[in-house]
């Protein structure tokens, strides 16, 4: 039947003339025809459809890559010189083996699962220094060397490492032992779930931060549930101050994931949520505990629990408490939190003043008037909750020696809605306040004249006087705009030269088609100059743009002569 079905395949991949009309041999077509029958065949009996036999042959081992040269006869392959090969060399130096283990662990815990991955891919290779990783094979008495056994891509030689006695003598270790615990191999994974209750109850305090953190990057694999319930229960067995150290030691997001974990089950104390709201932990984890403070103070009508917090480092604690300790009726003191470096804080305050039929716009101009030491708190304040009235208080911080109070009686002029004039403070010393007096003349449209700004872009200027005028030159119209940006597209400013650059570009993508202003007639030369002149700092596409926009753009009747700087 066989050779019947390869002769017709011979046959048909010949055409009538008799030339090969499929580039194809018959043995191949053959089996084409072979699989088609047999599908077609099923389908009228009804029977399940399956793959020919051909088709379930176990898939053939990896090709072993050329094996490593030698590194003595100059012969460093990339093979040889692979950080892996490295380890694997020196596998059974107790000295070498330790260094390049601590190298490997000296980062993060999370590298022992990149290293697992790693190791895993490696030795998927047949390479003739990589025994350690295959069943059977001898194991020096070395970390590393089981480090790499644990890690083999042969599921026998893991669970020989698993089953090897003295694992329980290298605690750094662990984390390998809770990767192979969610792996997809039954019987290892069960290997490995049976030794983490031994393994875990001899983890020291200090010893078990890399075990959570290893535990959080694994938590989404597919039988990670168990070891990770594992992991979390073994946190029972520490005392409250050992507990907050190894939430000390713990990353990031990693704290934060046991942090909510240990306040959904109730586990913190007051004690211990107060201790982290206000040490040195993760700031979203403070600030949670802080909420669970407030939660059970509020509960309890305790109010003396939060105040502790109002000391705190977080910005956000102290929001938290203050906003509890308001909602429970306690207010001493409310007032000095007004001139809190925090606007969250602040307006905390501020929610709570008026609760209580209280102005704090008030309790901020006694305050201004009795010339404090530290007035930028208070002059914010003003500015949030004041009146256009109260302007002339902050009027005279505007020539304070500290930059960072002058930016901010110059925000809060913003934030009072005066239009006193404020460009002088444009050469001012500090960045700070010409970009503060930059954002007030733009929103309260005080822009000087196209020619001062001019001016004071030019090179003699400090560079953030430069960047404040540029930037309120652009706000007068598209032809200053345009004008702005090629004057400095060469600026050896970097920062003025970018922020041209891309001004230009963006410019050009969205605007320029769309621009209808009438033009200057001094300006319009002036522009054709820059054109020229901006030789290849403008790409010729955007050169073309801007020579068609200002041909064409139609004379202004009646504008007053635009100077060159």
């Amino acid at each position: 039947m066989s050779a019947a079905i390869a002769a017709v395949a011979a046959m048909a991949v010949f055409g009538p003339d008799g030339s090969l009309a499929f580039p194809i041999s018959a043995a191949a077509a053959g089996t084409v025809l072979a699989v088609w029958a047999s599908r077609t065949r099923a389908k009228l009996r009804n029977e399940p459809l399956r793959w020919p036999a051909a088709m379930d042959r176990p898939v053939p081992h990896t090709a072993v890559p050329p094996q490593p040269g030698s590194v003595a006869a100059g012969e460093a392959s990339t093979t040889a010189i692979s950080p892996l090969y490295q380890l694997f060399a020196a596998a059974d130096d107790p000295e070498r083996s330790r260094a390049l283990l601590d190298e490997v662990l000296a980062s993060d815990p999370w590298a022992l699962v990149d290293f697992d991955g790693e190791v895993r891919r490696w030795t998927r290779f047949d390479f003739s220094d990589t025994s350690i990783a295959r069943p059977g094979a001898p194991l020096p008495d070395t970390p590393l060397a089981l480090a790499l056994a644990l890690c083999s891509a042969n599921g026998f030689r893991r669970a020989e490492a698993l089953q090897r006695p003295g694992l329980n003598r290298h605690p750094r270790l662990f984390p390998l032992v809770l990767a192979r615990a969610v792996e997809p191999v039954r019987q290892v994974r069960e290997l490995a779930t049976g030794l983490l209750p031994a393994l875990l109850g001899d983890t020291r305090s200090g010893q078990f931060a890399p075990l959570l953190q290893v535990a959080f990057a694994l938590r989404e694999r597919a039988h990670a549930a168990p070891m990770v319930a594992m992991v979390l229960g073994a946190l029972s067995r520490y005392s409250d101050e050992e507990l907050l150290e190894i939430l000390a030691d713990l990353n990031s997001r990693a704290g934060r994931w046991i942090g909510r974990g240990l306040i959904a089950e109730g586990r913190l104390t007051v004690r211990q949520l107060s201790a982290i709201a206000l040490g040195r932990y993760n700031d979203q984890l403070q600030n949670e505990c802080a909420q669970a403070l407030s939660e059970l103070a509020r509960r309890d009508g305790a109010s003396a629990m939060l105040r502790p917090l109002l000391d705190a480092r977080s910005s956000r604690v102290r929001a938290t408490a203050l906003d509890g300790m308001v909602q429970l009726g306690d207010t001493f003191g409310l007032e000095h939190f007004l001139a809190d470096r925090s606007a969250a804080v602040r307006a905390t305050a501020q929610w709570g003043m008026r609760r209580n039929d209280r102005d704090p716009a008030a309790e901020y101009c006694r305050r201004l008037n009795d010339s404090p030491a530290s007035p930028r708190p208070l002059i914010a304040g003003i500015g949030e909750t004041g009146t256009a009235a109260d302007a002339n208080l902050v009027m005279p911080y505007l020539h304070d020696h500290r930059g960072k109070t002058r930016a901010a009686a110059v925000k809060a002029l913003g934030s009072l809605g005066s239009d006193a004039d404020l460009s002088g403070l444009l050469c001012d010393a500090s960045p700070s306040v010409t970009r503060a007096v930059a954002a007030h003349l733009t929103e309260r449209r005080l822009l000087p004249p196209a020619d001062e700004l001019r001016r004071l872009t030019g090179a003699p200027k400090a560079d953030h006087v430069r960047r404040s005028a540029a930037a309120l030159l652009r706000e007068h119209n598209v032809w200053q705009r345009i004008w702005a940006d090629l004057s400095h597209l060469e600026d050896p400013n970097p920062k003025l030269a970018g922020t041209a650059s891309s001004d230009l570009d963006n410019l050009c993508r969205t605007r320029i088609a769309s621009v209808t202003a009438p033009i200057d007639p001094r300006l319009r030369a002036e522009l054709r100059t820059l054109m020229r002149a901006s030789g290849k700092s403008l790409p010729r596409d955007y050169q073309r743009s801007l020579t068609w926009v200002v041909e064409t753009a139609r004379a202004a009747t009646s504008s007053a002569p635009v100077s060159t700087p």
